[in-house]
């Protein structure tokens, strides 16, 4: 039944001249995993539900797992053939720095896309938990 209904919005979206982008985040600990399989599995509900491309949003990547990340999403790319991939990180903020795994040359060059996600958000809820 959920299938049918991911199905007739699909359609609705499209019909509304709308691209249909599956969403997934996930933890920086993927990146320890064998990106090949990791890239399998992330790339199958993609082709297998009927959407048009793909948002991944991995947060707080230390410096250290760039290079995986950008690997992993070259494999995304290759396994979902056409389809883009975008990848979500961290944008500086206004009143903080990027975080340190934010090396955008490396993940742009990787990546279709790159959509900024304001850290502030994050150091707001912070502060509110201080």
């Amino acid at each position: 039944m959920e299938e049918e209904l991911a199905a007739e919005l699909q359609t609705a979206a499209r019909e509304a001249g709308a691209k249909v982008f599956l969403y997934m985040q996930g933890s920086a600990n993927v990146l320890d995993k064998d990106l090949k399989e990791m890239s399998a599995a992330m790339a199958e509900p993609v082709t297998a539900g009927g959407y048009d491309g793909l948002i991944l949003d991995i947060p707080d990547v230390p410096a250290k797992k760039v290079a995986a990340l950008a690997d992993m999403v070259r494999l995304l790319k290759t396994a979902l053939g056409e389809m883009p991939v975008c990848l979500v990180t961290e944008a500086p903020g206004r009143t903080e720095k990027a975080r340190e795994g934010s090396d955008y040359a490396a993940l742009a060059a990787a990546a279709d896309k790159l959509i900024m996600d304001s850290i502030d958000r994050y150091w707001a809820h912070k502060r509110e938990m201080q």
